[in-house]
């Protein structure tokens, strides 16, 4: 799934940011992106996983909101929203992901630049090459066992193509 992601970042260009937006799902303080301490990102994806959500509480300390159901967390989201985004506030990015660790569903939101350094990525051959303007890609996710996907190119013109088509067969 990570591999589909990140290839539809598109090309990384000037303009180009990750994590941008701090919206949660619907009224739900455990599930959206969050800024942290040093300017980055951090995801945080607890629905209904009490068990999930009393592991987030634990690792930023809020152990009074910890055994809320999700009921309970969407009720009362005027009160814990603020709560939740000021204790990710308070810890850099790499500090939470040390502290909530794999026990519980928060991942950063890389960067384009740490996405094509990532090791993951890079592991699978996934980090393309650059397109024609010279902005880096992520490559095609599918893996083909004969041919190698082709590379970003532009979009053809109209008409380009017409009579490239398929030749008519012999009967």
């Amino acid at each position: 799934m990570a591999d589909v992601l990140a290839t539809w970042t598109g090309p990384v260009g000037r303009l180009a940011l990750a994590g941008q937006g701090d919206e949660t799902l619907g009224r739900l303080a455990s599930y959206g992106s969050f800024q942290t301490a040093d300017g980055s990102w951090i995801t945080l994806g607890v629905i209904t996983e009490q068990h999930f959500w009393a592991r987030v509480c634990d690792g930023l300390g809020l152990d009074d909101l910890r055994d809320l159901d999700l009921g309970a967390r969407r009720t009362r989201a005027d009160e814990i929203t603020p709560r939740v985004t000021a204790a990710i506030a308070g810890r850099s990015r790499d500090e939470l992901l040390e502290l909530l660790g794999p026990d519980a569903p928060v991942a950063p939101a890389l960067t384009r630049d740490e996405m094509l350094h990532h090791p993951q990525f890079v592991a699978r051959g996934l980090v393309g090459g650059s397109t024609p303007d010279g902005y880096p890609y992520m490559g095609y996710p599918v893996r083909f066992g004969r041919h190698a996907a082709r590379p970003p190119g532009r979009a053809p013109t109209l008409g380009e193509h017409q009579h490239q088509g398929f030749a008519p067969r012999p009967c």
